[in-house]
């Protein structure tokens, strides 16, 4: 690379020199040509296309134009890249279960949130007038623990006892039957 850019300025300087000594419109003198040539020659090293390395000798016999023929030769050294391995998702889970004991009278629509404990993820359903079961299918995602709430429409709340647990592919078990215990209150988001 080093002796590349020598040639470079070497080649830079002569027509430097040449430019500058030549007035406008002149050819210039022999002398100046051949000044720069010797100059050249005399700073270009022996190159052989088939060298690698060009060596250094005492005289220097390689001509502008064997100079200007050598082009390196990059090589490409194969490399390898782990592609990044996508993690899998695991798949949703359920929860279905019964409502019993409704102390407000007859069992009206209500609205069954599933809250995710750690997260603000939650999932709902809305059950039919009269309706004493419920299903929250195959969409209950991520897996984990859950608190249970049904609302009805005054603002009655009932829930399942403790947490359920939710695992991928599989139904949790969940009887909305505990009408006296305090729940979280029904998201602004959900009707």
């Amino acid at each position: 690379m080093k002796k590349h850019a020598c040639l470079t300025l070497v080649l830079s300087l002569g027509f430097i020199l040449t430019a500058c000594n030549a007035p406008v419109g002149v050819t210039p003198t022999p002398n100046v040509a051949e000044m720069v040539v010797e100059t050249f020659e005399a700073l270009t090293p022996q190159i052989s296309p088939t060298s690698e390395l060009p060596a250094a000798t005492s005289t220097a016999t390689a001509t502008a134009t064997e100079a200007l023929a050598v082009t390196p030769t990059l090589t490409a050294s194969p490399t390898s890249t782990t592609q990044p391995t996508a993690t899998e998702r695991p798949e949703p889970g359920s929860i279905s279960g019964s409502i019993y004991g409704y102390p407000y009278g007859s069992l009206p629509s209500l609205t069954i949130v599933a809250f995710h404990q750690g997260s603000t993820y939650h999932w709902y359903t809305i059950t039919g007038y009269g309706e004493t079961s419920f299903i929250m299918d195959n969409y209950i995602y991520p897996p984990g623990n859950y608190v249970v709430v049904a609302y009805d429409a005054s603002g009655n709340s009932g829930g399942c006892p403790g947490v359920v647990k939710v695992v991928s592919e599989q139904t949790a078990s969940c009887d909305i039957s505990d009408w006296a215990s305090s729940f979280p209150s029904k998201p602004g988001d959900v009707p």
